[in-house]
């Protein structure tokens, strides 16, 4: 072996270590969070005898497609361009080009791999929680929620408010269908922050908003303010349910029009029968993650652009909206949701770590590297 080829593979080697541990200093913050939280969840859940698992295959799998589709899509432009337009067509050339892409660089292969292997443990961590919060907290503040949704609506249900405007089966239909695509949206823009090397502070405000709302609002939150939500209202409270006619609306519509949502429903009611650990199981309404997510989302998009921000901020709407008119949510679980999501945003944004510029993550390891190139 060459000399210029031991120092290539010495020269290597120094900054994949030195990427790799600038990226665990930047993200110090972000696993003190993840791992702290999951294993207090496991450990909390374990000493109370619930039911807890580590369910990792589905959480690494939902982690690693959109990176993986993505990095697909960019080989493929490649190729097309070397095809079409490079002549002649030389694979060398094609496999250069790759390596030189700014895309697959090992900075930003590093800074990415913290986040994504932490986020399969924090999910299969809030998922336990998730399915166990019925068994340590029995729901019980459903008809508090009513009662408050109607006296902040001028006596009427937020739902019955809706009707005239969302009421219609092609109505309902889309809202359901911008609804379902919150979980592919929230992945892709977890992605693009997890990938993203523009600008360090604002992704590490992201990403420990995101994980924080998970956290304290998806387990901690929805623990101690256990309910159902109006999907569940009957079958859970017992007695009258104003939410029926909703119900009833919702099935009558799906008949013209696919529901999505009803599905998913009769999925959870399912999953919380057999009190076991499903995948997306849990049943908790107060506060709404979906609404967290999405006004989380708004926000990062703000920062931005403004066209983003709006944009991101009329999904928001949506999501809201179509919580309660698909009879997820009360309202004031949206509401309250927005309030803690902006103090979330807000906290986070307190945090100043480590803010390497973007070409020398690895510190001062990856700058004698340099040298030897």
């Amino acid at each position: 072996m060459s000399e210029t080829s031991i120092q290539d593979r010495t020269a290597y080697g120094a900054r994949l270590s030195g990427a790799l541990w600038a990226s665990l200093r930047h993200h110090r913050l972000l696993l003190a969070l993840g791992l702290g939280y999951s294993l207090l969840a496991h450990g909390l859940l374990g000493l109370g005898g619930y039911p807890h698992e580590l369910a990792l295959g589905v959480y690494v799998l939902g982690a690693l497609l959109p990176p993986a589709a993505a990095a697909v899509c960019v080989l493929l432009g490649h190729l097309l361009q070397h095809v079409f337009h490079v002549r002649p067509f030389r694979p060398r050339g094609l496999l250069a080009t790759i390596r030189e892409d700014e895309k697959f660089g090992l900075e930003r292969v590093a800074m990415a791999m913290v986040p994504l292997l932490l986020v399969p443990l924090f999910s299969s961590a809030f998922t336990s929680v998730k399915n166990a919060i019925p068994l340590i907290q029995p729901f019980a503040y459903d008809q508090a929620f009513m009662e408050l949704d109607r006296a902040l609506h001028f006596g009427r249900h937020p739902w019955e408010l809706l009707q005239p405007v969302l009421g219609h089966a092609l109505a309902t239909s889309i809202v359901s269908y911008l609804y379902n695509l919150w979980l592919p949206l929230m992945y892709l823009i977890l992605c693009w922050q997890v990938f993203s090397l523009r600008d360090l502070r604002l992704r590490q405000q992201y990403l420990v908003s995101f994980i924080l709302a998970w956290a304290l609002l998806g387990n901690g939150l929805a623990l101690l303010l256990s309910s159902a939500g109006p999907c569940f209202y009957g079958p859970v409270v017992g007695g009258p349910d104003p939410y029926a006619p909703l119900m009833d609306y919702l099935r009558t519509a799906d008949a013209g029009f696919t529901n999505w949502s009803l599905e998913a429903q009769r999925y959870l009611w399912e999953n919380y029968q057999s009190t076991g650990i499903a995948v997306g199981g849990g049943i908790s309404a107060m506060p709404s993650l979906h609404v967290a997510i999405a006004t989380l989302q708004a926000l990062l998009g703000w920062r931005i652009s403004r066209r983003l921000g709006w944009l991101l901020t009329a999904y928001a709407l949506v999501i809201l909206l179509g919580s309660v008119h698909l009879g997820w949510h009360y309202a004031v679980d949206g509401y309250l949701s927005i309030a803690l999501m902006l103090v979330i945003w807000k906290l986070a944004g307190l945090w100043r770590g480590p803010d390497e510029p973007r070409h020398a993550l690895a510190g001062a390891a990856y700058s004698a590297v340099r040298g030897l190139r």
